[in-house]
């Protein structure tokens, strides 16, 4: 047998595959932080044309690089957790497409989740009665949601890389 077919053979020990997918996120984790510094180093030395001039004068690039290193790190190195936030997401998307699936077929369905009263951006009237934007809405809520509260759980990041984290995922989000 060659390597290729053992590589695609599925892992007799899921643990084992669940400890290589950790230790590979790490690399992956490892190889970002010198890219993002690389091109943090650069946009500092002349290339701020791009950069925000706060980032640039402050070296905050650099900060809240190292704060999503951290991030990544601690979530690979979390795979109990990683799972549980994943299964989460999933059984979240498992619940939206029964309520799709209900609506169309012309049945009643609750929704799965609803934006924040003070969210405007879906106040339109379209974003509930078109079965497609509804579920598009939901879709992004449930992920925007998912996503937050996984980075809000992460433990072994320092409180300003914590508050880093948080503050650029919901500009993100």
């Amino acid at each position: 047998m060659t390597g290729n077919q053992m590589d695609q053979q599925a892992p007799d020990n899921p643990g084992n595959a669940t400890a290589e997918f950790a230790r590979n996120m790490v690399k992956v984790a490892e190889r970002s932080q010198k890219l993002i510094s690389e091109f943090a180093r650069s946009q500092m030395n002349g290339g701020q044309a791009g950069m925000h001039p706060e980032l640039a004068e402050t070296g905050r690039a650099r900060s809240v690089a190292d704060a999503f290193i951290a991030l990544l790190t601690n979530l690979a190195g979390n795979q109990r957790r990683m799972m549980q936030a994943q299964h989460a997401l999933l059984s979240s998307y498992f619940d939206l497409w029964q309520s799709m699936t209900k609506r169309l077929l012309g049945e009643d369905a609750t929704p799965v989740i609803e934006p924040a009263r003070t969210d405007k951006r879906f106040r339109g009237e379209e974003w509930t009665s078109n079965v497609v934007f509804d579920y598009i809405k939901q879709s992004y809520l449930l992920t925007a949601n998912w996503l937050l509260d996984t980075v809000r759980d992460v433990e072994g990041l320092d409180p300003h890389q914590a508050r880093l984290v948080e503050f650029h995922t919901r500009q993100f989000v």
